[in-house]
């Protein structure tokens, strides 16, 4: 589960994006294989799941936790430096 959810998250935001365009000379998109992008898949699903994990710590109180605000504000630039 580790791998798998990360991974089908990055196959939904990456394929056929801005960051792995469909090639004009593929016309049957179901021969395309998907283990030579897996890293690319995975690293994509886990900019996702950090730019939410940030999320949420920075919906918390300011005032009492300056750390975990910090930790919200990395987890999202992370996971904006792996998708951009």
């Amino acid at each position: 589960m580790t791998v798998l959810v990360p991974w089908l998250i990055g196959i939904g935001m990456v394929r056929d994006s801005f960051l792995l365009p469909r090639g004009a000379g593929v016309t049957d998109t179901s021969a395309r294989q998907d283990g030579p992008y897996f890293g690319a898949y995975y690293l994509g699903g886990l900019a996702v799941l950090a730019m939410i994990a940030g999320a949420i710590l920075l919906m918390r109180r300011w005032k009492t936790s300056v750390p975990v605000v910090v930790g919200g504000f990395v987890l999202i630039g992370i996971g904006l430096g792996r998708v951009c």
